[in-house]
């Protein structure tokens, strides 16, 4: 009985919620166009304003240098895995924008480290130093502050 009820209730919450997005009388799409970043819409409404600005605002109280995440579940009636909602800067990178850039800066190290390991084990000098220098600086500093064994 109590799960009929619920049933109910949702078909009941889904027809009060289209009703809602009906009465979205002054929502204005000026644009909508779908590019390799995926969807781009720019559409004005006095809603659309604060939801951007409370995302800013979002933004700014945690600090966040490019994003912020954050997890929501659907109505238990839809039966519906939880889904993760990621809130960046305009002008920032999407995490799986920095995930792929982080994975060809590692795939672009590991060549140059097999090629210096090459050349040590070949005992080729010219190649060893050529290979080293290819390194980026930052991670040359890293390696030779440690301290060896």
């Amino acid at each position: 009985m109590l799960r009929l009820l619920d049933r109910l209730a949702g078909k009941w919450m889904d027809v009060r919620c289209r009703q809602g997005v009906e009465a979205f009388e002054e929502l204005r799409l000026h644009r909508l166009e779908v590019g390799d970043r995926g969807y781009e819409i720019v559409a004005s409404h006095p809603a659309i304003y604060m939801f951007a600005s409370g995302a800013a605002e979002m933004l700014d109280e945690a600090s966040a240098d490019n994003y912020v995440q954050f997890d929501m579940m659907p109505r238990p009636d839809h039966a519906l895995k939880a889904i993760r909602i990621t809130v960046q800067w305009a002008n920032g990178l999407s995490p799986a924008q920095k995930a792929l850039d982080l994975e060809a800066q590692i795939a672009h190290l590991i060549e140059l480290t097999a090629a210096l390991q090459d050349a040590l084990e070949t005992d080729n000098r010219d190649r060893a130093n050529e290979a080293w220098r290819a390194l980026p600086n930052e991670l040359v500093k890293r390696i030779e502050a440690q301290e060896e064994p």
